[in-house]
């Protein structure tokens, strides 16, 4: 069975035999909505915490379940380009786990950036990549959510020197210099 997959935060559609995507929204605590949302499929293993929290965002598999089902959520912001940078991380991680990260990189070259993310992904085109490089990758997905809404160094300053790798990135990969 196909499923569609709305990324609205990156503004992509998608279909996914292997996946389903559903976006829980706006929530008070992170970890605590995904603990629920593990009781709610009878999942035994909680999400694990793989960085020191506060969590802006997580996405999570439900692997027990045909086609496996991704969650999102995330907590408000004050800043919106902070909360645009977050839910366009969360939807890439979904990209990267369904192995349809082509679909970013059009819409960066568009923008005038052409990144290359070549040492991150196999022949195949499936990435395999440790968490922190992982996070990087979203993170560029996160600064194409909040470009819309303003400029990659207003993204850096109101998300802080954890994204570094990514602005530098995507500041080398623009094509007018700027």
């Amino acid at each position: 069975m196909t499923s569609r997959i709305h990324l609205s935060a990156l503004g992509i559609e998608t279909e996914s035999e292997r996946y389903a995507y559903r976006d829980d929204g706006f929530v008070e605590d992170v970890v605590g909505h995904m603990q629920k949302v593990h009781k709610e499929f009878k999942q035994d293993a909680c999400p694990i915490i793989l960085f020191e929290g506060p969590y802006a965002g997580m996405t999570w598999p439900i692997i027990d379940t045909s086609p496996k089902l991704l969650v999102t959520c995330y907590v408000h912001e004050k800043d919106p380009a902070r909360e645009l940078f977050t839910r366009g991380h969360e939807e890439t991680h979904v990209l990267h786990r369904i192995g349809q990260m082509e679909l970013l990189l059009e819409r960066l070259r568009k923008k005038g950036f052409d990144v290359d993310l070549s040492r991150y992904m196999e022949p195949s085109g499936n990435p395999t990549l440790d968490a922190e490089a992982k996070e990087v990758l979203a993170d560029i997905g996160g600064f194409y959510g909040a470009l819309a809404h303003c400029g990659l160094r207003q993204i850096l300053e109101s998300n802080g020197n954890c994204v570094l790798p990514a602005f530098q990135i995507l500041s080398r990969a623009r094509r007018d210099g700027r």
